[in-house]
């Protein structure tokens, strides 16, 4: 380091440039490839995660419906009571053969489909656990105490225990769940002691490695590293997750490599070029600055560097003869630019109350006020309307660090200022708004002189410009969840639908991903509200929007986009998988109830229309007003077919038009006119069909 070091010092000022500039270029250089890099590697690493996500919320709702099917049978079989005399008397061969009886009468055709019938599989074991009665299931076993077991006791003490677990291996995997998993990705679930996976390799390995565990990472499963992630079943004993190949990931995050390479090292030449360019230049002209400047260090302050030219160094030359002349203005300068300042406190005042972010703008306040009451340090508490206060701002100072003798508390009594006595020097302001109402509290330390009467005044009027600043921001901010929310679900609106898939479009054709949407529309909507009335309508619609909001989780958005339709973008799902996904959904629906108001129960279906951007022409690109479009095309299919169905539609997708005899024949099932759906259904059958009108997608009777 010591001989690096001579040898820098030996060097010419033109050399030491040089060496310092090539050294900068070349760190850009390096960071610049960095940056690069990440930004390359990004995409990649999102594009997997979503496919991860994508296969476990697709998964889980499979997984759930047969732990359900196991409490259901776990509770019918605690509830006979021949089961429960059997175990006392300890009879494990009538046990068995209740157990037997019990089972699922679809368990045969199960078998036929070789997949695992995971409610069959009961067993029962004594008070030390061990099994007298059925057999314990293969594969993976989800179970959890009061779930998918149950204690049988005898006078207060254990006899014996009833399990109805969860039985997971690759043939339920392959079968049941893998076709609501994106294509690429395996899923796998994990107990303490197995692995089952749809990948066979991961399926035969031996015990789960003791790295598995919940999130995202890489593990060795299968003699093959993985990128997966795992989130807990039931109580967290059991894992189900989804993996990539980690060499499959790694090809993803460093495609278009070579490119990246090559543009780094035209930057770094660049740089070096620069380098050279600039030593030159500035060597030129300080040498010439130092010979001039050398007669003056051998003069007095009123000795002036001649000036000739008009380049860098004669303006250089020029500002430091003037310097001298210019001291005392400057000075007289400082003082008027501090009165100036202090004038213009109430000009930035102004300029906060049209503040929408609470924290930038209370960092901005904090710092003003220091500036302007010479303080070392600042917070600003804010006061909500129940008295709680909130640390929001700070310079200097810690939530923590109190104000002593509770100035706080004082200032919100008296409703003025108020400072401390010794040091350091504590002055607390209240922040009212025109009302006198208190919403926040100034607080200003100094370590050094007391705060002057001027320092106090100027310190209130920046708080009471906050006060304001802070309710236009409070105030824009309850505007913002109003224009961006739905106010009967509380899901996103139609603009906020418009934006994420104009978003989630922009994603997609970037990082080559596919990404679908579902419309739908709840079935005879209109006969609801005429029979039962809008709020019963209204009721039925929130309770559609939280169950498809429930069933797309977190791997996509759900919005109402008007009346009594609703939108499905689901990032990352290829046609296949959105369809799936939407037929899930809709099978959901088929399960809501409604209560009305004389006690009975409102069923409800809905017609789904899926578009996909993989659906589309090679090379061509669509809007969202062209997906959504697809989407609705394929909705009105849906319901033209029969309702309650699932249609996937795209570019080429033509809807179907009704005649006019069954538009009549719908209009009068939708009033209940039985005699008239009679009429239109004989008028069909004496009529030839007619060629399909064109499609209108405002037309009522759709």
């Amino acid at each position: 380091m010591d001989q690096l070091r001579t040898r820098y010092n030996s060097l010419s000022f033109r050399g030491r440039l040089l060496a310092l500039l090539v050294a900068v270029s070349l760190i850009q250089a390096t960071v610049a490839a960095y940056t690069f890099f990440q930004l390359q590697s990004k995409p990649a690493d999102q594009r997997i995660q979503a496919q991860l996500n994508a296969g476990i919320s697709g998964a889980s709702p499979v997984i759930d419906a047969r732990i359900a099917a196991s409490s259901a049978r776990l509770e019918q079989l605690t509830a006979d009571p021949s089961l429960k005399q059997a175990i006392d008397a300890k009879n494990w061969a009538m046990v068995t053969s209740l157990l037997a009886a019990s089972a699922p009468s679809d368990a045969a055709d199960t078998a036929v489909d070789d997949t695992v019938d995971t409610t069959a599989g009961a067993y029962v074991t004594d008070s030390e656990g061990k099994v007298v009665s059925g057999t314990r299931p293969a594969g993976a076993l989800i179970e959890q105490d009061g779930r998918t077991s149950a204690r049988v006791e005898v006078e207060g003490a254990l006899s014996a225990t009833i399990h109805v677990p969860v039985a997971i291996d690759r043939a339920f995997l392959v079968a049941q769940v893998a076709q609501y998993v994106p294509k690429g990705v395996d899923i796998f679930v994990a107990d303490e002691h197995t692995v089952v996976s749809t990948d066979a390799k991961v399926s035969a390995s031996a015990d789960p490695p003791s790295g598995l565990r919940s999130g995202q990472h890489t593990i060795q499963l299968g003699g093959e590293e993985q990128v997966i992630n795992a989130r807990p079943v039931v109580d967290g004993s059991v894992l189900l997750g989804a993996m990539i190949p980690e060499q499959v990931a790694a090809k993803q995050r460093h495609s278009g490599l070579a490119s990246l390479w090559g543009f780094i090292a035209l930057l770094t030449v660049l740089g070096l070029f620069v380098s050279w360019y600039v030593t030159n230049a500035v060597a030129q002209a300080l040498r010439k600055f130092s010979d001039i400047a050398r007669d003056l260090a051998k003069g007095n302050l009123a000795r002036r560097i001649p000036v000739t030219g008009d380049d860098e160094v004669a303006g250089l030359a020029t500002s430091f003869n003037d310097l001298a002349e210019n001291l005392e203005l400057r000075i007289d300068g400082l003082i008027d630019a501090e009165a100036r300042m202090r004038r213009q406190v109430d000009l930035f005042g102004e300029a906060l109350a049209n503040a929408t972010a609470v924290g930038d703008m209370l960092q901005a306040v904090c710092s003003l006020a220091m500036e302007s009451a010479h303080a070392s340090h600042a917070r600003f508490w804010t006061i909500d309307d129940d008295g709680r206060y909130e640390h929001a701002a700070s310079i200097g100072l810690r939530p923590s660090d109190t104000e002593p003798c509770g100035l706080e508390k004082a200032v919100a009594v008296r409703n003025t200022s108020v400072r401390s006595q010794g040091e350091p020097h504590w002055l607390v302001v209240p922040s009212r708004m025109m009302d006198g109402q208190i919403v926040g509290l100034l607080t200003l330390v100094s370590t050094g002189d007391d705060f002057s009467a001027d320092d106090v005044h100027v310190a209130e009027r920046i708080a009471v410009q906050a006060a304001v600043a802070l309710d236009n921001a409070r105030l824009h901010e309850r505007l913002r969840l109003q224009a961006t929310r739905d106010g009967l679900t509380g899901l996103p609106n139609h603009r906020s639908l418009q934006d994420e898939l104009t978003k989630r479009l922009a994603e997609a054709y970037a990082g080559d991903m596919p990404v679908g949407i579902a419309m739908m529309d709840i079935d005879n909507f209109k006969r609801v509200n005429d029979t039962y009335g809008h709020p019963i309508g209204d009721e039925a619609i929130k309770a559609i929007g939280k169950t498809l909001s429930h069933g797309i989780g977190g791997m996509g958005m759900v919005g109402r986009y008007g009346g009594e339709e609703f939108v499905v973008i689901m990032p990352g799902c290829d046609s296949d998988t959105a369809m799936r996904i939407a037929d899930r959904l809709r099978e959901d629906i088929t399960h809501i109830e409604v209560p009305l108001d004389d006690g009975g129960i409102l069923k409800l279906t809905a017609s789904f229309g899926v578009a996909n951007v993989d659906q589309q022409h090679p090379g061509t690109r669509v809007d969202n007003a062209e997906l959504l479009h697809q989407a609705d095309a394929g909705m009105y299919n849906a319901k033209r077919t029969g309702k309650n169905r699932v249609e996937l539609a795209g570019p080429d997708t033509q809807a179907i038009e009704m005649s006019e005899v069954e538009k009549a024949k719908l209009a009068a099932r939708e009033r209940g006119d039985v005699a008239g759906e009679q009429a239109a259904a004989a008028a069909l059958e004496t009529n030839a069909p007619t060629d399909p009108a064109p499609y209108d997608p405002f037309d009522l009777a759709a």
